[in-house]
């Protein structure tokens, strides 16, 4: 079953190279900002942290 998922995906992928190409930049970009933003929120709840211990 598997298998015929990933044959169909893979023939879409071909088919439609451009609209794919969009889709999986698009979704790069997001998973790519959100990493970045939970960094940024990890990093400055640490430094709060770190100033009310002192």
């Amino acid at each position: 079953m598997l298998k015929n998922y990933l044959k169909i995906a893979l023939r879409n992928l071909k088919k439609h190279k451009g609209y794919s190409f969009i889709n999986i930049s698009g979704l790069t970009i997001g998973m790519a900002c959100f990493i970045l933003i939970m960094a940024l929120v990890e990093n400055e709840l640490c430094s709060k942290l770190v100033s009310i211990r002192f």
